[in-house]
Order: C-alpha cells, then sequence, then structure tokens
C-alpha cells in the first residue's frame, strides 16, 4: 500500500531574522523536489517592515510573504499557520536555519508514500554560528540510507532527551485528523510535546546524513544561552502537561519522571545538587544521571583549562595574542 503525497507546502517562519532569510530561502529553492505552496510567515517582527521582507523574498518568485498583523508567540504562530494548511505533507523551517541538503524534500516524501505508517520524516542537523561558520562534528557515514524510528521506542527516547529537531522535517498533514498541531502549549517545549504525541499515532523516520544547518544564536528557536534558560524554568510544567495527558500509560509515566529528575540533576548547581538528589533518590537512574553530569562537567572543565594553558605559552613564546 502507497499513499501518494502530490502536494509539498514549506513555512519558513521568521521572527527578525531578516539577515538570515536569504540562507533559508536559497535552501528551499535547491531542493529538487519543489512545494506547491511556499510561505514566508512573519510573526509581526519589530525590527522589520513589509517592504524589507518583501525586498528579501524577490529573488524567489515561488515564495509568498504572509504577515501576522499582531505578534502570535512561537505556539500559536505555528498553530496558525499548520491549521491553514492543505497539501498531503508540509515542512516548517526556521527562518535563522538552512537546508544543505537538495534532496531533503524528495527523499522524505518519497519514504512517506512507500510507508503510510510514517508520519514524519526528518534527517541530522549540524551546528553552525551566527555567520554560518560549522561549530558541530560531522557525522560518520552510516550503512542505511535512512532509519524506521518505532513510535513506542521514539517515545521512551523523547522521555529522557529530545532526539527529534525543532524544525527540518517532513510531517504527513493527515496527522492532525488525529492530533491538532501543536496541542500542549508549553513556551519552550512546544516541538518535543508534539514529537511525543504522535509517536502514539506512528512511527517517524530519520535520513542518516545531515540535511539542515542550524544557527546556533542568542534568542531564536534553536537553542542558544537564554533559550536554555528558558527551557530549564518550564521544563516541569512541560513534563507535566504529557504526564496528564489521556494517553499517557503508567509505563510513560516512570520514564517521564526519570527523564525530568535526569533533566533536573544536569541543570543543578553543585550547591543545589544534594537537594535534588534527597527529593528524587527513588526515581530510577539517579546514579547513573549523576555520574554521567559530573564526567561531563570534568571534561568541560579540563578542556577550558588545556585551552587556557595552550593560550598562555603561545603568548609567551610568539608574543602574539591567541
Amino acid at each position: 500500500m502507497t499513499t501518494a503525497i502530490k502536494s509539498l507546502d514549506v513555512v519558513v517562519l521568521s521572527y527578525n531574522f531578516d539577515k538570515f532569510l536569504p540562507d533559508a530561502l536559497a535552501g528551499v529553492a535547491a531542493q529538487t523536489r519543489q512545494p506547491e505552496t511556499w510561505l514566508v510567515s512573519d510573526d509581526c517582527s519589530p525590527d522589520s517592515t513589509a517592504e524589507a521582507l518583501e525586498a528579501l523574498i524577490a529573488p524567489w518568485a515561488a515564495a509568498t510573504l504572509v504577515r501576522n498583523p499582531t505578534n502570535m508567540g512561537p505556539v500559536a504562530h505555528f498553530r496558525h499557520r499548520v491549521q491553514a494548511l492543505t497539501g498531503d505533507a508540509y515542512a516548517l523551517l526556521s527562518g535563522d536555519d538552512y537546508l544543505v541538503d537538495p534532496n531533503f524534500f524528495a527523499d522524505a516524501t518519497a519514504i512517506l508514500e512507500a510507508n503510510p505508517d510514517i508520519n514524519a520524516v526528518f534527517g541530522h542537523h549540524l551546528s553552525v554560528d551566527q555567520d554560518g561558520r560549522v561549530t558541530g562534528a560531522e557525522r560518520p557515514a552510516a550503512p542505511t540510507a535512512w532509519t524506521r524510528l518505532n513510535g513506542a521506542t521514539l517515545r521512551i527516547q523523547l522521555a529522557y532527551e529530545n532526539v527529534v529537531p525543532a524544525v527540518g522535517m517532513v510531517v504527513r498533514r493527515s496527522i492532525h485528523d488525529k492530533l491538532p498541531p501543536f496541542p500542549l502549549d508549553s513556551p519552550t517545549r512546544h516541538d518535543w510535546q508534539q514529537w511525543y504525541l504522535m509517536t502514539y499515532h506512528g512511527d517517524f523516520a530519520r535520513l542518516e546524513r545531515t540535511v539542515v544547518h542550524y544557527r546556533m544564536h542568542g534568542d531564536n528557536i534553536s537553542v542558544g544561552p537564554a533559550q536554555a534558560q528558558r527551557m530549564a524554568a518550564t521544563v516541569e510544567a512541560a513534563y507535566d502537561q504529557l504526564m496528564q495527558r489521556p494517553e499517557c500509560t503508567d509505563v510513560d509515566r516512570r520514564h517521564l519522571r526519570a527523564g525530568l529528575n535526569r533533566i533536573h540533576i544536569r541543570s543543578a548547581g553543585i550547591r543545589q545538587l544534594p537537594g535534588v538528589l534527597s527529593r528524587n533518590r527513588r526515581v530510577p537512574g539517579v546514579a547513573l544521571a549523576v555520574a554521567e553530569t559530573l564526567a561531563e562537567r570534568a571534561s568541560r572543565n579540563l578542556t577550558h583549562v588545556a585551552t587556557k594553558l595552550r593560550r598562555r605559552f603561545l603568548e609567551r613564546h610568539t608574543g602574539g595574542h591567541w
């Protein structure tokens, strides 16, 4: 059985991303499988004007600018655009990130067509700084072109860590006949909650290659310092929202509690850690979470010390600034 993906909608979400939009638009334009509908959706950016944005997208005749009359915020913006889409599949992209694999849309829609029980397809991402310089490590070659991620298994993984990207995936639109787009209203974890709930309704697929570059900068959909702080402040509420859902089983809640405990341990300062451990000592996996956290912090500190010593040596012996 196959299901034809006759139409693909692409929405590039933007909020004060004027300087990044050309890369995002070029990534869509380079796709071998072009979308039937291509929107650039601006959430009433205070630093932008409609005229400036129209000029930015002018080189791409297929793209259309839509602008919210008032700022909606990320969750309402996502919902508003997805609810209005009518294609067989859609892709949400952030205006500060950009596709680097021209065959991503073609391969993703082909997987959806051949596998009716797969609801979303994504690929690996590579982080870059705001100037586009690569900061992450390239993945080694994989033995397979893509991997099926069983919904039930992926749901367990997502309880501990979000292994699905926030943007840059192709989603079967009919999933929203069963699950409204972004049904929960967590300000920083709505995408994670969306993917988690989608696992109750089918599988995911992951292309085993880098398809998108995530641009890391202060306050955006990608995770920067300000975003990370807000995520830490809202994580408990986000987990609690999932645990109250009717789909959530006792097994799911057990994994979610253990995943939340791991996040508390990893984000706690040294002084707060004893209190966190005392409150959560009976949750499975505490010892491993502590060992993981301490090892990671020690590694980070050693790297910082090595960098400092290297700079001191080079400056002393070369007379230059490193």
